[in-house]
């Protein structure tokens, strides 16, 4: 049995560690839960099995940010593998976070039979309905924390992150493919290092079945032939040939790939993961560092701006509003201020789309933001997701 010092041993069980000796022995696939045990999974696979099979067109919806584009990467490439027409779409930030009528629209006209919405939240009823009166089947996958459900099928668990769900999924459509038992494990591991960045990446708690999957994920990571996440380490001082840490992943990679979606476009992302040879995945890994420079040269100028906008030290709670701040940095800035002064802090920023004030909220512990968004729902348009959000390189 694995030797532990009893006082290593007395600090995990006041973390509310349960088995010590588990925790601490190394992780193995075997580990992984079985993927039919998360709600929706048994029912989608065998759907976008056949829906593979017969060449219906399959468009991923995902998010913005590193989680969403990670895992929107995850379901293409193995959509792609079981031989499936396969498209993917992430939105830029100004269209507004989450599934909306004129890209239910759009995917109509392009011929969409299967529309799969990947971190976009569960509760997009009607752009859903409208989906399906068009004739598209709709699946969804997400975590976030549930206010309404759309009726559709939906895979959903709060113990994964959304790039955590694909790999859960993909797994369970490799198992039932014609694939070879060694070039199986070979792909999902080379997926789970995408799983395993946008778990640290969207601060998931490292727990459980999460955990496990980043473990293996993060050993994956450190053994790639890919340049573009070869490059990103490089870029992030990240020691060739050692397993990253968390820290390394939240404060190193994690910024860099967020910048695509902060000051950029999220496709650049799976631009670099897609680029057919080294050279090229090495220069858009450049390009995604060069994005998170300029990530943080915009977010100190706002900041010292939202700093001197703060005269009251005894605020309770803070709202802070600027028209010229870049909408994907909100959630970032509100993070620094809740840091700063102590308090729950929404940031807000002009949407030129609509006109209307939108942006990104932080609590401080004992406050729920969702609770006190509710009590004032009726003057607001609309309020999304409840979340953990992305460390930021310092």
């Amino acid at each position: 049995m694995l030797h532990v010092y009893r006082p290593v041993l007395e600090v995990l069980m006041q973390r509310g560690v349960q088995d010590p000796y588990t925790f601490l022995r190394p992780s193995r696939w075997a580990d992984l839960p079985e993927p039919s045990t998360i709600e929706g999974v048994a029912e989608a696979v065998p759907f976008l099995l056949r829906a593979a099979k017969d060449g219906l067109k399959i468009t991923i919806f995902g998010d913005y940010d590193c989680d969403g584009a990670l895992s929107s990467a995850i379901l293409e490439a193995t959509l792609l593998r079981l031989g499936a027409t396969v498209d993917v779409y992430l939105p830029h930030r100004d269209e507004g976070y989450g599934l909306s009528e004129s890209a239910v629209h759009r995917f109509s006209r392009s011929g969409t039979k299967v529309l799969i919405t990947i971190d976009n939240g569960i509760n997009a009823a009607g752009p859903v309905r409208l989906a399906q009166r068009l004739g598209m089947r709709v699946v969804v996958i997400d975590h976030h924390q549930i206010e309404t459900r759309a009726d559709t099928q939906a895979v959903w668990s709060d113990e994964f992150c959304a790039a955590g769900l694909a790999y859960m999924v993909s797994s369970a459509l490799l198992q039932q493919s014609n694939l070879t038992m060694e070039v199986r494990d070979a792909f999902l591991a080379s997926l789970s290092r995408l799983a395993a960045i946008a778990s640290i990446a969207d601060c998931i708690p490292l727990a459980g079945a999460t955990r496990t999957l980043t473990r293996l994920g993060l050993a994956e990571l450190s053994r790639t032939s890919h340049a573009g996440l070869r490059k990103l380490m490089d870029l992030g001082g990240i020691m060739r040939a050692k397993v990253p840490s968390a820290e390394e992943i939240a404060f190193r990679i994690g910024p860099r790939l967020n910048a695509a979606g902060r000051v950029g476009h999220p496709l650049e992302v799976l631009r670099m993961l897609k680029a057919r040879t080294p050279e090229e995945q090495s220069r858009l890994a450049w390009e995604l560092d060069r994005l998170n420079l300029t990530r943080r040269r915009l977010e100190k100028e706002a900041l010292e701006e939202l700093t001197s906008m703060v005269n009251d030290r005894e605020q309770s709670a803070l709202v802070l509003y600027a028209a010229h701040w870049r909408k994907g940095l909100a959630g970032i800035l509100a993070s620094r201020a809740r840091e700063r002064f102590g308090v729950p802090t929404f940031v807000l920023v002009h949407d030129p789309h609509t006109g209307m004030a939108v942006g990104s909220g932080r609590s401080i512990e004992g406050i729920s933001l969702i609770d006190a968004l509710r009590s004032c729902k009726a003057v607001l348009h609309r309020y999304g997701r409840l979340c953990c959000k992305v460390p930021v390189a310092a």
